[in-house]
């Protein structure tokens, strides 16, 4: 549910469907990797003026899915990787990695004063 959210404020940010152009108002991309539904990319601030919340997250993107997975992330303030003694230290780790991402979108919205896409709750 977290990737997927992430991806449609992703989306509302920068779209998929312009990563090759790089950077769109306050988000920079790079593409590493291109697959026939993924994408791995390089995403980070456009910002002229550098700060401690300045990171580099390295995601995959999965465009049949609609989702986006932090695989690593790189800056002054990224969490150190654990040593993973149990699966579900593996877990906690990419939760925790991918809900910072969701706080620097988030961030990312109120930099650009875009207002961002409301949240959809999916009950199964």
């Amino acid at each position: 549910m977290l990737c997927e959210q992430n991806f449609t404020r992703f989306n509302a940010l920068h779209p998929v469907s312009t990563l090759t152009t790089k950077a769109h108002q306050t988000i920079r991309t790079r593409v590493l990797e291109r697959g026939p539904y993924t994408y791995t990319v390089l995403i980070d601030s456009h910002s002229f003026n550098p700060s401690a919340l300045d990171a580099q997250f390295k995601c995959r993107i999965y465009i049949d899915t609609q989702s986006i997975e932090v695989i690593s992330i790189e800056g002054s303030n990224s969490p150190a990787t654990p040593d993973f003694a149990s699966p579900k230290a593996c877990l906690n780790y990419k939760w925790n990695i991918n809900y910072l991402l969701e706080k620097w979108i988030m961030f990312q919205f109120q930099l650009s004063n875009i207002k961002p896409p409301r949240s959809q709750v999916l009950y199964a």
